[in-house]
Parts: C-alpha cells; sequence; structure tokens
C-alpha cells in the first residue's frame, strides 16, 4: 500500500518539475498542434492554451506543455481525439456506410465510345470553299449556332440558282399575262346571240391554257428551290431568290438540333480555312455527350453470362484504371448474338452517364472537359449471381497493420481504429461482409486513414509494420 500511494505523489512532482524547468524566458512563442499517446496506443490532439499564471512580472505570456485530454477507454479499441481544426489539416474524409446487395462478378475488358443515335454528321452535296470557321475541335455549340461560312463553287448549283431565276421571271410574265387575260374576260358581255359568245369562248380557252403553263412554271421553281434547300441554302435565302431574284454566293452552316440532347460537341472538324471540299463530304461530326456508350467485348464462353445479365438486368458496374473512378448501378442495353473472328468475340453495349468536371471560355467559345472520354479503356464487372447484403467501401478506407485490417470509425469526439473482416478488394472497392464489425449509418474515414494510423503508431512507440508503408493493396 504504501509503495502505491508513494506513486501517486510521484507524478504531480514530475509534471512541477516539468513546469520549473520549463520557465519563462520572456518569449512568446506559437505552439504547433499537440499530442500525446497513451500505453494502450489512445492519442489525443489539442490546440495549445496559453498559462495565464506564467506571466512574468515583464508582462510576457510564455508556452507551457500541452496537457493530455481525457481519453475513454473500450477494451483493447485505440481511439485519436481530434478537434476541429486538426480534422481539417489532416483532410479527413468520411463517408456513411449501408449495406447494399452485392452480387458475383465477371471481369470483361471494354471501350468507351459514342452513342451513334445521339450524334449528328453536317455535310453538304454541294462544292464549296471554306470562308469562316466558327465551331474548333472539341468547343461545345448549341442548336442553331453558326459553324462555318462557306462559298458555293459548285457550277451546277449556281446553274441551278440562274435557272431558278429564268423560271421565276417567266412566272412572272406568265401571270402578268393572266391579269390582262382575265380582265379582258370581265370586259366582254355575255353571249347574247350577236356572236358575242365566239370571243368569249376563244379568251377563255386561251386564259386556261395559259393558267395551265403558268401552274407548270411554279411546280418547276418549286422544284428547283427544294434542291438548292437540300443543297444547303437556307429558307431565307430561297426566299430571297424566289421573291427578288437574288443568287445566294454563301452559305452558313448552322449546328442542328438532337432531340433531347443538350449541347454538343464538335468531335470532328474535317475542314480547315481556305481548303475546296467536294460535295458530300463530312464537314463536322457533333456528339451529345452526357450518356456514352461502353462497347465490351465477351469471349464466347462469357456470352451466357452476359445475355443473363442482360434478360434480368443485373447490376454492371464499370472501373477506369486510368480516371481512378468506378460507376455502379448500371446495365447492359443490348447483347451481339454474332461472334467475330478467330477469338469468337461478341460485343454488348453499356449505357453510362456522363458529366462536365468544368467549363472555360476562350474569345467566346464555350469548352467543357468531360469526366469521361471515348476511347478510354474500362473494366466491366457483370453480374452473376447475388451473394447477399454487403458493406462495400473504397479501398481507401482499409488499413493493413501487419496481420490486422483496420477501419477508422468517427465518433463523437475523434475517430476509433476498429480492426474489421474484409471479404475481398475487387477494383478500387473492399467489400465487408454484413458481421465485420460495422453497423449500417456509421461513417468511417475514406480518405486519410492511412495517415491517421500511421501518426498514432509513431506516437505510441508501436513499430510500424512491412506492409504499413503508405498505401492499401
Amino acid at each position: 500500500m504504501s509503495f502505491r500511494k508513494g506513486g501517486l505523489v510521484i507524478i504531480p512532482l514530475v509534471f512541477w518539475a516539468a513546469l520549473v524547468t520549463s520557465g519563462c524566458d520572456g518569449k512568446k512563442t506559437e505552439q504547433p498542434l499537440d499530442s500525446h499517446a497513451h500505453a494502450d496506443g489512445t492519442v489525443n490532439y489539442s490546440e495549445p492554451k496559453e498559462d495565464p499564471g506564467c506571466s512574468g512580472e515583464d508582462g510576457h505570456d510564455h508556452p507551457e506543455p500541452v496537457p493530455c485530454l481525457e481519453v475513454d477507454h473500450d477494451g483493447e479499441a485505440q481511439v485519436v481525439h481530434l478537434d476541429a481544426k486538426a480534422s481539417a489539416n489532416l483532410n479527413l474524409v468520411t463517408s456513411k456506410i449501408e449495406l447494399e446487395t452485392w452480387f458475383d462478378k465477371i471481369k470483361i475488358p471494354g471501350t468507351v465510345g459514342v452513342d451513334p443515335d445521339r450524334m449528328a454528321h453536317v455535310s453538304l452535296p454541294a462544292k464549296v470553299r471554306v470562308l469562316e470557321l466558327n465551331a474548333p475541335l472539341h468547343s461545345t455549340v448549341k442548336a442553331g449556332q453558326q459553324l462555318c461560312v462557306l462559298e458555293l463553287v459548285d457550277s451546277e448549283l449556281n446553274q441551278m440558282q440562274i435557272r431558278a431565276v429564268e423560271l421565276r421571271a417567266e412566272l412572272l410574265a406568265s401571270q402578268t399575262g393572266l391579269d390582262r387575260a382575265r380582265t379582258y374576260l370581265a370586259s366582254l358581255p355575255v353571249a347574247n346571240g350577236n356572236g358575242n359568245s365566239h370571243e368569249r369562248s376563244r379568251v377563255e380557252a386561251d386564259l386556261a391554257v395559259a393558267e395551265a403553263e403558268s401552274r407548270s412554271l411554279q411546280s418547276s421553281l418549286n422544284a428547283v428551290l427544294e434542291t438548292l434547300q437540300i443543297s444547303g441554302l437556307s429558307r431565307d435565302q430561297l426566299g430571297k431568290l424566289a421573291e427578288d431574284g437574288l443568287v445566294t454566293t454563301r452559305i452558313s452552316v448552322f449546328a442542328p438540333e438532337l432531340p433531347g440532347a443538350p449541347d454538343l460537341e464538335v468531335a470532328v472538324r474535317a475542314i480547315d480555312i481556305g481548303e475546296t471540299i467536294p460535295a458530300g463530304t463530312t464537314l463536322f461530326e457533333l456528339v451529345a455527350m452526357d450518356r456514352l456508350l461502353v462497347i465490351g467485348d465477351a469471349f464466347e464462353s462469357d456470352l451466357p453470362v452476359v445475355s443473363r445479365a442482360a434478360r434480368e438486368n443485373l447490376p454492371v458496374s464499370l472501373l477506369f484504371p486510368a480516371e481512378n473512378k468506378h460507376v455502379n448501378k448500371l446495365s447492359i442495353l443490348t447483347v451481339e448474338s454474332a461472334l467475330d473472328g478467330p477469338e469468337r468475340i461478341t460485343h454488348f453495349l453499356v449505357p453510362v452517364p456522363n458529366k462536365v468536371v468544368s467549363v472555360k471560355v476562350v474569345d467566346g467559345i464555350k469548352y467543357c472537359d468531360w469526366e469521361l472520354r471515348a476511347g478510354s479503356q474500362v473494366q466491366i464487372m457483370v453480374g452473376t449471381q447475388e451473394v447477399g447484403p454487403r458493406f462495400v467501401v473504397p479501398s481507401s478506407a482499409i488499413v493493413r497493420d501487419g496481420g490486422r485490417i483496420c477501419v477508422f470509425k468517427k465518433i463523437n469526439d475523434g475517430y476509433q481504429r476498429m480492426d474489421i473482416r474484409m471479404e475481398r478488394l475487387e477494383g478500387r472497392s473492399a467489400v465487408l461482409t454484413q458481421d465485420c464489425g460495422l453497423t449500417a449509418g456509421e461513417q468511417i474515414i475514406t480518405s486519410g486513414a492511412l495517415q491517421l494510423n500511421l501518426i498514432m503508431k509513431q506516437q505510441s512507440g508501436e513499430a510500424v509494420a512491412d506492409d504499413d508503408h503508405g498505401h492499401s493493396h
């Protein structure tokens, strides 16, 4: 008993000696974020506090050692207590965990492509020369926005406009003759037996022939105008040609409208200023980037699994290694039945939503940076059979410490390191069993767990395991 009582006296004496040794040197210093480790591995972090009783007669404040915060012990659990500022400095990110239905999966390679139903090919059936370009490659355009200005150098098209002018002139002359004939016919008296009926009959017959010729000229003019419209002339240009006889030498090309599609991206621009472009050449390819298609390449042995997944709408997920991105809760759109090449490969399609990461405007031209791009390689995880409820967390939440697998759980005033049971690593995700030691709705660290674990081990004097070297496996 006397030994225990003596022990109770020594600790405050040592602490008092430390205060005396530190002294007051008349200088005020800023204290960094302090920590204290307990023998059980609990680490406390707190901001330094000024001691009003450590001010000398000269009025200067002096630092004091930072005392430990009280720590709650829970068996062998290890807890790091952090205030808000310390958590922010470590850039810790937490996420709520929830149970979700998990499926066994097979992995199939794929490539991101564009949706052909959400593309527009812009071309003209006429020979043209490029005068202006207003839509650079990868720029974003709205429906009705001007893409370029072209000069018509197609002799046939120019002759067609001249023919339209000629038909217009003939039609005007015909209509003038018809007006005169109708006026003359109206001036003739009604037949009364004195011979006037013969003249009236002649005028009526001539008028019928003139009306038929006028209708024929109008039909010919309409046919030429429709051909010119197909060739790229706008309604305004056609109106000026038909009404005023003005021949068009330049054509402005505008972005078309795709139903249900937002702004379009210029995926292909096959022309440059000053070039003469043959008739029918594709000038632009415009793509709606908000939804892309992943094209999977499945071997013949995978076809039954892929077909079942498409038929029963089993879950599909995508792993983009280059972009460090994982997309879940997708489904297969179609599966081809044909097998191509000696490898006997079949293709299937998985629609994947896309989103804009950033937007910039340069010289009035809009550019969008999309999260996914056509041509990216991807791993397609196709569900095979239901396993049951699982916790699925980012692999960055997992800490391997010797033979232990841990996560950090958020508690009231800190983070508790917990041993958990992991079933598997799949891509960038860790699959935990339902009885892994966590409860749905709890918050765990998903970014910064390794850093926090290293700090805990260093402050508590634990040895750092060989596999605890700054990244997850």
